[in-house]
């Protein structure tokens, strides 16, 4: 697929035009990063990009939302998981107040399009009367995880202290 081009919602069984909207974008981004990524050792990296059918019957799974979402997407990729994420919760009819997304990213181009993705987000969030903030994290989520950790138990960094990571939302892209 072609940057730009269009989806049909009969592809993903939608009837939400907004919901529609910003997973066709997404995917149009995880068709273009599968494009221009190295083609070579992408499985020894774990670069595995989720197709839109699968990141929104993931996203189907989700349970019922707290009014605060913290969402941590651990190997984002483009962002296919987090977006069909945080278009499900905009659609339900007991929606959050405010989506937080963090997502983790070591591949510098894949990182860019997770930036994006999370544009197309905060716009879809912004249509849809919810509050939402995000970040990228250019880093690996097991070894932050271990700092973070380190730091909040042994001895409490300002960092940790202004900012401490909790969720209540995890998405994981299936083995």
């Amino acid at each position: 697929m072609k940057p730009g081009a269009r989806l049909s919602s009969e592809t993903f069984g939608l009837a939400s035009a907004k919901f529609f909207h910003l997973l066709g974008a997404v995917d149009a981004l995880r068709a273009e990063a599968c494009c221009r990524l190295e083609q070579t050792g992408r499985a020894e990296k774990g670069q595995f990009l989720t197709p839109a059918p699968v990141a929104q019957f993931m996203a189907s799974l989700l349970a019922e939302p707290n009014q605060t979402v913290s969402l941590l997407d651990a190997g984002a990729g483009v962002g296919s998981l987090f977006a069909s994420a945080v278009a499900a919760l905009c659609e339900r009819a007991d929606r959050p107040e405010r989506i937080h997304v963090v997502a983790y990213e070591v591949e510098p181009l894949l990182a860019d399009y997770a930036e994006e993705a999370l544009r197309l987000c905060r716009l879809h969030c912004d249509g849809a009367g919810v509050a939402f903030s995000s970040e990228v994290r250019r880093t690996d989520f097991l070894r932050d995880a271990v700092c973070l950790l380190e730091a909040d138990l042994l001895n409490p960094s300002p960092r940790i202290a202004e900012d401490p990571l909790r969720f209540n939302c995890a998405v994981q892209n299936p083995p």
